[in-house]
């Protein structure tokens, strides 16, 4: 080969290694948040020797990848997020975030994990922290913009469910897994004990959860994060005869036997 033919040759591989070590540091610190909500840090490193770049985090990059495809999936719906798209806020090609997703179906799936994972999170911190049943529950809820856009990412996934097989099976894992984890907030805030009751009444808070936040997402202007709040107290004092302050309730009642 030539000289001029390798310059050429060179510049061009160049060019393609030169995103791998700009891009993700940068769109980790997209406006927008998304370092902040993903809890990542830059996650490749330019070696001072010029060598090429160290991996250091791939799950990280994906997140990183997936989470600016949620944002989209968000503000324009499954089909009206493109690849393209993506890339572009990640200030890369399109063959960088193929590398990462075996396809689009695989992004959307990833981006759909992530922010599903993140919003049961919030579920399990209050349970932790011993919080009131009604707070436990209320951490779903589309009371703030992140919370609002990881609602309508559930819905638009709700829809594509009736006609993919493997997202119908997403849908089902994570209905499942939020029906155990309402129930562990059920049973650890003292409202009722262990036992086929808890899981009947978590599931039907689930429905109501899931209906309040749909209904919030269509028209937030009726459905404020108050009235949300409220809606909610009363399917819990509706259900369990005791508002969402589970513990204060169960304090004041007298014992059992005691004059009343």
């Amino acid at each position: 080969m030539s000289r001029s033919g390798r310059v050429a040759v060179g510049s061009a591989r160049a060019a393609l290694l030169r995103p791998a070590w700009r891009v993700f540091p940068k769109m980790l610190e997209m406006p927008g948040g998304v370092k902040a909500r993903c809890g990542l840090q830059p996650c490749l490193v330019r070696p001072s020797d010029g060598a090429m770049p160290k991996i250091v985090d791939h799950q990280a990059r994906r997140d990183a990848v997936a989470e600016i495809a949620a944002t989209l999936i968000a503000r324009f719906g499954i089909e009206g997020t493109k690849v393209r798209d993506i890339a572009s806020l990640a200030k890369c090609s399109t063959s960088i975030v193929s590398h990462y997703f075996r396809n689009k179906h695989d992004l959307l799936l990833s981006a759909y994990r992530l922010r599903m994972t993140r919003t049961t999170s919030l579920v399990r911190q209050k349970i932790d922290e011993g919080a009131s049943l009604h707070d436990c529950l209320a951490a779903v809820l589309p009371l703030d913009e992140e919370r609002a856009d990881s609602w309508k990412i559930w819905l638009a996934f709700w829809g594509l469910a009736t006609t993919d097989e493997a997202f119908l099976k997403e849908q089902r894992q994570r209905s499942r897994e939020a029906t155990e984890l309402f129930c562990r907030a059920i049973v650890d805030t003292g409202a009722i004990g262990e036992g086929p009751d808890a899981r009947l009444i978590a599931q039907a808070l689930l429905s109501s959860v899931s209906g309040i936040a749909a209904q919030a997402v269509y028209d937030p202007a009726q459905w404020s994060p108050e009235c949300q709040n409220r809606i909610l107290s009363l399917q819990i004092s509706r259900l369990l005869g005791v508002d969402g302050d589970v513990r204060e309730v169960r304090e004041a009642r007298p014992a059992d036997g005691a004059d009343v």
